[in-house]
């Protein structure tokens, strides 16, 4: 895996919620990214005391909680539904009183700090001084972790970058909006920076792109890489890199008659299904549609 970060704090939140995760080792194994935990809650009412190892980000996927939780001593009444967040920093500890729980499924994700300073991915240990809360909505950050267990449950299709740019995101959107200090980024992408990676992306499919190799090109940091490269183009390296290789695959199919199967690989996509996805996504049509309406025909 990309994010080598120890399972430890993984472990102990997941038994914190008495439940393994929900997803299967060969989907996780897949994953490229920062690991959590999907898990279940048990039903009817219980009690539960933990200390967290790491500072541990949780979100209720689906269903509905009502709970007494006491943190530090205060108390906090919750009827929380799907989308509501919990931060928590480390030895943080807290006891749960659950009043009762509907069909409820968390996201957990300890962040080892020792792990992600190791992996260039959190600077200034801004991390450590995150404002913690007991309930919180934040539609962007929901959307993020939806995304991030989406993909491991299709099985990873994006690959090692897409995987790698959500975790990023996740780090970079809580140190910008529940950081205590606040994060200035200055300057964007030089000539020589964006012609080594116009180099790499042009050498490399998609599918073995990482944020490892493109930031070491340019000489930065991962956390600093996903930045500065968002300030200069609008968006993240992985939209950027998937949107370029669409349009490829569109200049070769108006082009050639070559097979789509050769397309797909021209342009650099992993599989014909999820370029097919992709484009669908983008252009709101297939490719076979956008073939026949450019005056192309798709050999047989």
């Amino acid at each position: 895996m990309v994010f080598k970060l120890s399972r430890t704090a993984l472990d102990d939140a997941a038994r914190n919620r008495e439940n393994a995760s929900l997803l299967a080792p060969s989907l996780t194994a897949a994953w490229n990214g920062l690991p959590f935990a999907w898990v279940g809650t048990p039903e009817g009412a219980w009690t539960s005391s933990f200390t967290t190892i790491a500072p541990t980000l949780s979100m209720i996927e689906s269903g509905a909680v009502t709970s007494r939780m006491t943190v530090g001593g205060r108390g906090h009444d919750l009827n929380a539904g799907a989308g509501a967040l919990t931060l928590f920093n480390a030895e943080t500890r807290v006891q749960v009183n659950q009043v009762d729980c509907r069909d409820a499924h968390r996201l957990l994700l300890p962040l080892d700090l020792t792990a992600l300073e190791h992996q260039g991915l959190a600077q200034e240990d801004l991390l450590m001084n995150l404002r913690q809360a007991v309930e919180f909505h934040d539609p962007s950050l929901a959307a993020v972790l939806r995304a991030m267990l989406r993909e491991v449950r299709l099985g990873c299709p994006n690959g090692p970058l897409y995987a790698e740019s959500l975790s990023c995101g996740v780090l970079a959107h809580l140190i910008r909006s529940r950081g205590q200090a606040p994060v200035r980024e200055r300057g964007t992408l030089t000539e020589w920076q964006w012609s080594r990676l116009n180099e790499l992306i042009a050498e490399k499919p998609m599918s073995e792109l990482t944020l490892t190799a493109l930031s070491t090109s340019v000489g930065m940091s991962k956390s600093q890489f996903v930045r500065i490269f968002r300030k200069s183009t609008g968006t993240s390296p992985h939209q950027f890199i998937v949107h370029r290789q669409l349009e490829v695959a569109r200049g070769l199919m108006r082009s050639s008659n070559a097979a789509l199967v050769d397309v797909v690989a021209q342009a650099g996509f992993a599989s014909q299904s999820h370029f097919t996805r992709l484009f669908r996504d983008t252009y709101g049509i297939t490719p076979g549609e956008f073939r026949r309406k450019a005056g192309g025909a798709l050999p047989r």
